[in-house]
């Protein structure tokens, strides 16, 4: 690298002293220079930094530099009188003077040196504690950001560790849990692991999730085993009672039943209680659809062919209130003998129409017996018709009368067709005496 010089005059200014100086401190040997073919000093600018870090010398003085200073070169009689102008001098100095000017200058350098020196030892004092207060504080910072990323590093085993347990204790879970269940069991075990980390021993948190987990699961647990002994209590009802798209009257019934039985048992009890009061519960509801399928096969067998439609309504509407009288539980044969009582009057009544008529039917044929005897009548002379047209009318005004006479008799008492043809010629003769007087 090549070495960089200065001459004397940028030293002096640099330094703040005399040129003349600067070349006395040079002759010392207390300044490293070269001296130039041409009688110049070449100063390396690695003094001049040295001795603004070090400060000047103590410069002496010396007869032989006085006489080397008059030989080499006094100053010109104008520089002489102008340096006389410049410190007042009254006569151009004497070397006496002039050296003692010097020792003043010297010792004002002096003073400003020790000046610099104790403002750069103050400043380089300034500049340490500033190193200083900058290392505490990048220490300071340094110990914050290692604490920072310790419990960050921290936080993060931790949330890791914690994230494995949870996993592991969800994983566990019954698939078929409700959505709102399975949060509940994440969050549970979470606040089961507050105060555990890492460090704890492996069975505590462990052990403390897999409690959090069964408190979850109890409720739903214990609901999941009150809906299967439902179903299976419902199952417990005649096949015919059961729809598998539509719950049947019947099924939501014992659903309801069976529910409100095990709502009656205490939360802690066993499935196989829920299921023994469920099966209970829909027992006498399954009898109860039986009874009301026997009842609807008697009443469906109702047949009242003679009868009215009214009447028909009506038999079936009173075999209805009879059946629903009965008890659950009562047998076919019973029942049976309960709609036979209540359609007794009808099929009676119906029976009774039967034979009015069988009678009637009977009654009309035998009306045919009015052309006989007028026949009969008329060929002993008793009675005598210009025409047949009037016998006709005859027969026709008669027949009403003599229908109604005959029925009348025969709801008192049982005629043999002998003795109603008696009545018809007796009726005959009555009228014909009532009538021909």
């Amino acid at each position: 690298m090549q070495k960089l010089y200065c001459r004397t005059g940028p030293i002096s200014e640099a330094l703040g002293i005399s040129v003349h100086l600067v070349r006395r401190l040079i002759k010392s040997g207390l300044i490293e220079a070269e001296e130039t073919p041409g009688g110049q000093y070449r100063i390396p600018f690695s003094e001049l930094e040295r001795l603004k870090k070090e400060g000047l010398p103590p410069i002496p003085a010396s007869p032989e530099e006085d006489d080397f200073e008059s030989e080499s070169g006094r100053q010109s009689e104008p520089d002489q009188q102008e340096e006389v102008r410049q410190n007042r001098l009254l006569a151009p100095p004497s070397n006496k003077v002039v050296r003692s000017a010097e020792d003043v200058v010297l010792a004002e350098n002096q003073l400003k040196h020790l000046r610099i020196r104790l403002d750069t030892e103050e400043t380089k004092d300034s500049i340490r504690t500033r190193k200083r207060q900058s290392a505490a504080e990048k220490a300071a910072q340094d110990r914050v950001a290692a604490e920072q990323t310790a419990r960050a590093d921290a936080e993060k085993q931790r949330r890791d560790w914690e994230a494995n347990i949870v996993k592991n204790a969800l994983d566990a879970l019954p698939s078929e849990i409700p959505p709102e269940t399975y949060l509940e069991a994440r969050q549970s075990v979470a606040e089961a692991l507050e105060g555990l980390g890492p460090q704890s021993p492996p069975s505590l948190p462990l052990r403390s999730a897999r409690e959090a987990i069964r408190k979850v699961l109890a409720p739903w647990q214990r609901a999941q085993e009150t809906s299967r002994a439902i179903n299976e209590g419902v199952e417990q009802l005649p096949w015919a009672a059961k729809m598998t798209s539509t719950p049947t009257e019947w099924q939501v019934r014992a659903r309801e039943a069976a529910a409100d039985a095990i709502s009656k048992l205490s939360k802690d009890s066993c499935y196989e209680d829920k299921l023994r009061v469920a099966g209970a519960a829909v027992r006498p509801i399954g009898k109860e659809f039986e009874s009301s399928m026997l009842k609807r096969k008697i009443l469906d067998g109702i047949v009242l062919w003679e009868g009215t439609a009214e009447e028909r309504e009506n038999a079936r509407d009173k075999v209805r209130q009879a059946l629903e009288r009965a008890p659950v539980g009562t047998e076919q044969r019973e029942f049976e003998r309960i709609r036979d009582q209540a359609l007794k009057p009808y099929r009676s009544l119906i029976e009774q129409r039967k034979l009015d008529a069988q009678k009637e039917q009977r009654v009309e044929r035998l009306l045919g017996h009015i052309s006989e005897y007028l026949d009969r009548l008329e060929a002993d002379e008793e009675i005598e018709f210009d025409d047949c047209f009037e016998q006709l009318r005859l027969v026709e005004k008669l027949r009403p009368s003599i229908r109604r006479g005959i029925l009348g008799k025969l709801k008192k008492t049982e005629l043999t067709d002998l003795e109603i043809e008696t009545v018809i010629e007796d009726l005959i003769d009555e009228y014909l005496d009532e009538h021909l007087e």
